[in-house]
């Protein structure tokens, strides 16, 4: 008889509704809820008090191993195959102008909001060019800034999504929302169909730190360029910058949230962030927002669902769609063959870095040139990273914020973890779904 073994990629958490556990592999991607006693046997790694029905069901499941196989090779193995998929399409971005109409006091880009950088015509037919080069392209490009969507950048936007619409393209902008109106012909399904934008609170509170550069305050025009697009039958993406100032405003805004008729639109979803990115080495403890949101008289359902909503939106469609692909082996797009393109014709592989000297190449005569940067960047994944291909959490984590690795002395290839695992199993234990099978 094979021997079993219980696989060290399994991650545990108990349930919130009180009934069991839920359990988790993190590279077969099964699920299932098990009762107490099945998740001490294995935690306790005490599998041969169990019948052998049961050994059978939970290594058809991947809980359970053969002794013999090599696990962490098996990850090597899936994280490669991931990778070499995703790094035969290329994920672009365009950034208009550098400059932005905002003052907002914790932006990441304040070195560039005086930046006169914009694209011309010209550079805008030479990026085309050289996306006509590419052999294999995501049909989605990302608008980005500064802001991408002023008024000033009518024309430059208009141009740029006629020449991607002509070639099967459609656009995401990242936007502060203040200037949509004036885009409204650009909008829609086909075209500019989705946008992420910001509200910090209700009106007196977001507009202590989202106002114009000569001080006016921006809540109410977004608010009705929010609508617009919702009647645009545009994805309406709501982000809040999360700090010690506006956190317990929260409440009112969902309360607004409510009274907008927002909640229950399709196209509307709202999340949380805390307010430093991963520019800075300081950043809010996502656990211990969590807490703060429960004292605020959150449930915990809708905490993870909104605070935690890429780590919970992955899981619901682990669950769904029954698709290992959407695992991950790269941390973020900028290891995955993603790029900015700037006006000044530099190549940028994260946000954080646009505007730098921390540039991957460069648009040349029609042509995308690409550093070494580039290609040391697109080397980060799982495979590659020795620190996290033994951990559980490896395709889901996948070795964190490239940018916080290097600002916090480590080498890209060094992984971040934050508090990940944390927020990972309080994501799991408030998973409740009819398609999770509970046979143990």
């Amino acid at each position: 008889m094979i021997k079993e073994k219980v696989s060290r990629y399994n991650i545990i958490a108990k349930r919130a509704n009180g009934t069991g556990y839920v359990i988790l592999n993190g590279y077969t991607g099964s699920i299932d809820y098990i009762s107490e006693n099945i998740a001490k046997i294995i935690l306790k790694n005490n599998i041969d008090s169990l019948p052998e029905n049961k050994i059978n069901y939970l290594h058809s499941r991947g809980y359970l191993c053969n002794e013999s196989l090599n696990e962490v090779e098996t990850i090597k193995d899936i994280s490669s195959l991931m990778h070499e998929k995703l790094s035969k399409k290329y994920n672009i971005g365009i950034i208009p102008s550098m400059s932005c109409n905002f003052a907002c006091p914790y932006c990441f880009e304040k070195t560039l909001q005086s930046s006169n950088y914009v694209l011309t015509p010209e550079i805008i037919d030479e990026i085309f060019i050289a996306i006509d080069n590419l052999a294999n392209i995501n049909k989605e490009i990302i608008l980005f800034g500064g802001e991408p969507l002023q008024t000033e950048n009518y024309g430059l936007v208009k141009l740029i999504v006629e020449k991607g619409f002509k070639r099967g393209f459609r656009f995401y902008g990242s936007s502060n929302g203040y200037c949509l109106d004036d885009f409204e012909d650009l909008l829609g399904p086909d075209k500019i169909h989705r946008i992420q934008m910001t509200l910090d609170g209700t009106e007196e509170i977001h507009n202590k730190t989202r106002f114009l550069k000569n001080g006016q305050p921006s809540f109410s025009k977004i608010v009705n360029n929010i609508n617009l697009c919702i009647r645009k039958n545009i994805d309406v993406i709501i982000r809040t910058n999360l700090s010690n100032d506006n956190i317990i405003n929260i409440p009112n805004l969902i309360d607004f949230y409510q009274k907008e008729g927002w909640l229950n639109n399709d196209n509307f979803i709202f999340l949380f962030r805390p307010v430093q990115g991963c520019n800075s080495n300081q950043i809010l403890n996502e656990i211990h927002l969590f807490e703060e949101f429960k004292n605020l008289g959150f449930d915990e359902d809708f905490i993870v669902r909104h605070l935690y909503f890429f780590v919970f939106q992955r899981l619901i469609k682990l669950i769904n769609l029954k698709k290992l692909i959407l695992f991950q082996s790269e941390a973020c797009a900028s290891n995955k063959n993603h790029f900015l393109i700037a006006p000044n014709k530099k190549l940028y592989l994260c946000e954080e870095l646009v505007g730098t000297n921390d540039f991957c190449g460069e648009l040349v005569n029609g042509t995308f040139i690409f550093n070494k940067q580039y290609y040391e960047w697109n080397n980060r994944y799982v495979s590659n990273m020795n620190s996290c291909i033994k951990c559980p959490y490896a395709l889901f984590c996948s070795g964190g914020c490239t940018i916080r690795c290097i600002r916090t002395k480590k080498s890209i290839f060094d992984g971040y973890c934050n508090d990940f695992p944390s927020i990972f199993k309080k994501c799991l234990s408030q998973i409740e779904n009819n398609n999770i099978p509970s046979c143990i």
